[in-house]
């Protein structure tokens, strides 16, 4: 699995990612989508959204500008 910060930087140069939130920190999650809010073209999705906490859900969203994109159906 790529590291956070191999993550980051293909989300700086503005390509989106495909991610399960399992599989990632809240911290890890969340300076994805502050880059991610940053850029234009650089969606985020993030499967399992589920076991986020409603906090978290607002603090992510909020960091994207609209960017995260949240799937509950998994």
């Amino acid at each position: 699995m790529p590291t956070s910060l191999s993550l980051q930087a293909v989300v700086t140069i503005g390509a989106g990612l495909i991610l399960d939130a399992r599989n990632h920190t809240q911290l890890e999650l969340q300076a994805l989508a502050t880059i991610s809010g940053n850029r234009q073209g650089s969606p985020i999705t993030l499967r399992n959204a589920s076991v986020l906490t409603p906090l978290n859900l607002q603090a992510l969203a909020t960091a994207s500008k609209g960017n995260v994109i949240f799937d509950f159906s998994s």
